[in-house]
């Protein structure tokens, strides 16, 4: 994933849309297991932090639920 500093839109939201995307195209499918934050922010370049506001920004929104392990 590509992220712009310059859109105007905070790169967590950035995410968020992608993922979105993501589930709308039918690439994540219902009950897929997401990665880790620790480890999606390190495949993407990003701080930690980002990852779990964009992932807080999903549940929020109802496109991802949480549950403990």
């Amino acid at each position: 994933m590509v992220f712009s500093k310059t859109s105007g839109l905070a790169v967590y939201l950035q995410i968020t849309q992608k993922i979105i995307a993501e589930i709308q195209l039918g690439r994540l499918p219902p009950s897929t297991m997401m990665p880790g934050s620790r480890e999606l922010a390190d495949s993407l370049k990003v701080n930690r932090k980002t990852i779990v506001q964009a992932y807080d920004e999903l549940v929020a929104q109802g496109w991802l639920s949480t549950e403990s392990r």
